[in-house]
């Protein structure tokens, strides 16, 4: 399905070395009508990028998704107690 090629064309592209990618793809991941564990997962683990901007932008990709399971809240609290992000989500 076509579908399925753009999402894991997506989701390699998250790993890329550029963070700009890395937090346009994760913006992009947040638009997705249908997302499946392995986006929800992948965007879990880009919330421990090591830039900021890719953090918050996974953040803001995982709020509009709206899978609010147990590991999104703890995962999405846990930033935000650390004030890991950039600015105001």
């Amino acid at each position: 399905k076509a579908e399925d090629r753009v999402i894991e064309a997506l989701l390699k592209a998250l790993r890329d070395s550029d963070r700009d990618v890395r937090k346009a793809v994760a913006a992009a991941l947040g638009q997705l009508e249908k997302a499946n564990d392995r986006v929800v997962e992948a965007l879990l683990n880009a919330l421990r990028d090591s830039d900021g901007y890719v953090r918050q932008s996974a953040a803001d990709a995982l709020g509009r998704l709206g899978k609010a399971d147990d590991r999104v809240i703890h995962a999405l609290l846990k930033l935000a107690r650390n004030g890991d992000f950039v600015g105001e989500i």
